[in-house]
């Protein structure tokens, strides 16, 4: 089935959805693109999105060459991890991107830099979640880019960079208060 047509749970469950689906298409089905070289985190990620639908049918990559090979399959969704055999980082996706401009694409990474994700947002990427995020948030954040939304964790919107343990860098932007007082 064409995309589209899989996409009708999606609307029936989220009625906000940017798109209208085929009411004639057969419900709860998904094609989902997932890449990394860890097995064990493909493993993982469809654990943590087994409840997305009641079929999914998933494309697995475990470097850049299947992903764009699976790329060509139509999926639903793409899950990319930032770093993997062939990959160059932002510039690959925002090649995949280019290649398949209507296909969401939500980086998974273990790399937790603000500005890294600012950049993928600013490419054209539909989400970043961070392989730090509980199966929960995982599951949520997925749900937000199939209805249409992007997502990124809020904390990695704010200015400056950040390692994965939270070390805020000198070079830190201030954030806009909106009338509340730092902590």
């Amino acid at each position: 089935l064409p995309a589209a047509h899989r996409r009708a749970y999606v609307h029936r469950a989220m009625p906000n959805a940017p798109y209208r689906p085929d009411p004639n298409a057969a419900s709860g089905s998904l094609r989902i693109l997932l890449a990394d070289d860890h097995e064990m985190v493909r493993l993982a990620m469809r654990h943590a999105l087994s409840a997305l639908a009641a079929d999914i049918e998933w494309l697995e990559a475990a470097n850049t060459a299947d992903v764009e090979r699976l790329a060509d399959r139509d999926p639903d969704l793409a899950l990319l991890d930032l770093h993997m055999p062939g990959s160059d980082g932002v510039p690959w996706i925002g090649r995949l991107r280019d290649r398949c401009p209507t296909l969401p694409i939500i980086v998974v990474s273990a790399e937790e830099s603000p500005s890294l994700v600012r950049e993928l947002i600013n490419s054209g990427v539909a989400g970043f979640i961070p392989k730090s995020d509980t199966a929960a948030v995982i599951l949520q954040a997925v749900r937000l880019v199939l209805s249409g939304g992007t997502y990124a964790p809020l904390r990695l919107l704010g200015g400056g960079d950040r390692t994965t343990s939270g070390t805020a860098s000198a070079e830190r932007q201030e954030a806009p208060s909106h009338g509340l007082t730092q902590r």
